[in-house]
């Protein structure tokens, strides 16, 4: 599994991610760049900034998961093979 697809995974079922819960969950040194990724690919992700170091922790950017299913399809089918 590709680290886009488990970013994705991620959000999808634990609502948001940030990237101290990327590194120590998945390795993933470079969120913000994963992100861009799913940006690209046509996913709507927002970004909050949160703490007095301005954590920014990415959540999806729109609540109906078909719309997001529906976008990320090719990950998505992957995973249910």
């Amino acid at each position: 599994m590709n680290q886009k697809t488990i970013v994705y995974n991620h959000i999808k079922e634990k609502g948001s991610i940030t990237s101290k819960e990327a590194i120590s969950l998945y390795n993933i040194t470079r969120l913000a760049a994963i992100v861009g990724f799913l940006r690209e690919d046509g996913i709507e992700i927002k970004t909050e900034l949160e703490g007095p170091r301005s954590l920014a922790r990415y959540s999806f950017g729109v609540s109906n998961p078909v719309q997001i299913q529906l976008t990320f399809r090719e990950e998505v089918l992957e995973l249910d093979e």
